[in-house]
């Protein structure tokens, strides 16, 4: 940030620049944002379609049969491997599931906890504006 001018033009550059960086920061949050949201939501498409539990290993085939981005080909279960390495990472995050039955081999259930509907409509309302 160049240093000449008057007080109020460097007040002001220094107001832009806050504005422009603030700016930047809430994009950079709202892309990290994205992918969560379209995990998210496959994972719910999938738990919904089996009653509610499903096995991480049969998440982990799903995500692995869906591209994610078309651009480069890269699956739903590589994008969640890339933001989180691993499911059960994954699964920690979101409030409205729950692991149960880990067993030894590190497998485990995911499931629906009481009440998950009101957590996810938000995110299910949005999807449904968008077609997805």
């Amino acid at each position: 940030l160049p240093v000449s001018g008057r007080k109020a033009e460097l007040v002001e550059r220094l107001q832009d620049y806050d504005q422009n960086v603030g700016g930047d920061i809430d994009q950079e949050t709202q892309e990290e944002e994205v992918p969560k949201k379209r995990l998210e939501l496959m994972v719910i498409e999938y738990l919904q379609a089996k009653g509610g539990r499903a096995s991480s290993r049969d998440i982990g085939r799903y995500l692995a049969a869906n591209i994610f981005t078309v651009s480069n080909q890269t699956t739903a279960l590589s994008e969640l491997k890339h933001q989180y390495a691993s499911l059960k990472l994954f699964i920690t995050e979101l409030n409205y599931l729950s692991i149960e039955n880990v067993r030894p081999d590190g497998g485990f259930e995911v499931v629906f906890k009481e009440g998950w509907e009101e957590n996810v409509k938000e995110l299910l309302s949005a999807s449904t504006k968008l077609g997805n």
